[in-house]
C-alpha cells in the first residue's frame, strides 16, 4: 500500500466445497495427501499445523480454512478501500462470460474486452466424490462464511452449494 495506494485487485472466488474438494485431490495426485477425504476435511487444523514438508507454504492441507475467504478479504480491507477491490464468481464466469468480463472492464477503466472465446474449464483430477455426509459437513462448515461473504457483496451466490 505504501508504494502503490492505489492498486487495484480482482479476486475470483470459487464454491468453497468444490475448492476443497478440488485441493484435496491436488494434494493427493501429487504425493501430498495419505489420508481418506473425510479425514482429511476433519482433521484439517492438526494436519496442516504439523505439517513440515517441502510443499509447507502451498499448505496443502488447508482445504477448509483456504475457502474462508471473507478473513482474507478483511485483511486487504485493513489497507485498500473497498473501491479497488473486485469480486467476481469463477462459476459466473464460466457461465457469462461477457458479463463478468464487462464487470472487468468497468472496474479496471479500460476498453470493453472483445471477441471472447467460450472459457473451458479443467478436467480436475477427481477419481471419486465425497459421500454425502461429508458433503453436508463441508456445506454446513462454510455457511457462515458465504453468508458473511454475501452480505458483504450484498448479494446472493446462488450457484454454490448451500445444502
Amino acid at each position: 500500500f505504501a508504494y502503490f495506494p492505489q492498486m487495484k485487485f480482482i479476486f475470483v472466488l470459487r464454491d468453497p466445497v468444490e475448492r476443497a474438494i478440488s485441493n484435496y485431490w491436488w494434494s493427493f495426485k501429487n504425493g501430498l495427501e495419505t489420508v481418506p477425504f473425510r479425514e482429511a476435511m476433519r482433521t484439517e487444523k492438526n494436519r496442516t499445523a504439523q505439517y513440515e514438508g517441502r510443499w509447507k507454504v502451498t499448505r496443502p492441507f488447508s482445504y477448509i480454512e483456504r475457502g474462508i475467504y471473507i478473513r482474507y478479504i478483511r485483511e486487504y480491507l485493513k489497507f485498500f478501500p473497498r473501491e479497488s477491490l473486485l469480486f467476481l464468481i469463477t462459476e459466473e464466469l464460466e457461465n457469462s462470460p461477457e458479463k463478468v468480463l464487462d464487470q472487468v472492464s468497468n472496474f479496471l477503466q479500460v476498453s470493453r474486452f472483445k471477441n471472447i472465446e467460450p472459457l473451458r474449464s479443467n478436467e480436475t483430477f477427481r477419481p471419486e466424490d465425497p459421500d454425502p455426509e461429508t458433503m453436508k459437513y463441508l456445506v454446513n462448515i462454510f455457511r457462515e462464511s458465504n453468508s458473511a461473504l454475501e452480505e458483504f457483496l450484498g448479494r446472493e451466490i446462488n450457484c454454490w452449494m448451500k445444502g
